[in-house]
């Protein structure tokens, strides 16, 4: 076999792999590294110091809205190039802790967001109004909660630090009124069946 001719194969055994089918290399082309495969899926078996990586980019994405670059994660964990970073980032990726998203950026994967969002839940248990307003609020402003003193400024004397922070988080197209509205109407019809806490106007 020509040279072109192995090159061509071991594209193909490459990108068949990216797939998800495996392929044996040849031997004389075991240079090319180890079987890529399908990454694994779960956070269990990631290491104390992943994990703190992993809990820095949450706090960063609720803090600034997007994960941190390799250069704000080489700073903020004094490490001295960036290809640490990227190969964290890549290890994390292969434990399935992130994944890409559609223009080949980063993000959480959607799954487990669902499914930390379902455990952590409870639809059972009574609910207080401020508690399911906060949800509300949190749910249409991306992430981001407002305090709860600021909730009640808002619920009690219509200050408006809570139409500002709607303004700031909300839906780039909403108004902050329009927002806490919305929450309102949310917080107003929770689940049947237990005695929940309902406000009265």
């Amino acid at each position: 076999m020509s040279e072109y001719t192995d090159d061509c194969r071991a594209a193909n055994i490459i990108a068949s792999r990216l797939r998800g089918t495996v392929y044996a290399l040849p031997k004389r082309l075991s240079k090319l590294g180890k079987p890529l495969g399908r990454p694994r899926r779960g956070k269990a078996d990631l290491t104390a110091h992943q994990q703190r990586v992993l809990n820095y980019m949450r706090e960063f994405l609720f803090a600034n809205d997007q994960l941190p670059p390799y250069s704000e994660l080489a700073r903020h964990f004094g490490w001295k190039s960036l290809s640490t970073s990227q190969a964290f980032i890549t290890r994390l990726a292969h434990k399935g802790a992130i994944e890409r998203n559609q223009i080949g950026g980063w993000r959480f994967p959607r799954d487990h967001i669902h499914e930390e969002v379902a455990q952590a839940t409870d639809w059972t248990t009574p609910t207080s109004y401020l508690l399911r307003f906060g949800d509300a609020l949190q749910s249409l402003c991306r992430g981001r909660r407002p305090t709860e003193a600021m909730m009640c400024a808002w619920l009690d004397t219509d200050d408006e630090q809570l139409q500002t922070f709607c303004c700031d988080h909300g839906p780039s197209w909403a108004q902050g009124i329009a927002v806490i509205d919305a929450a309102r109407v949310l917080a107003d019809q929770p689940t049947e069946g237990p005695p929940h806490e309902y406000r009265n106007d």
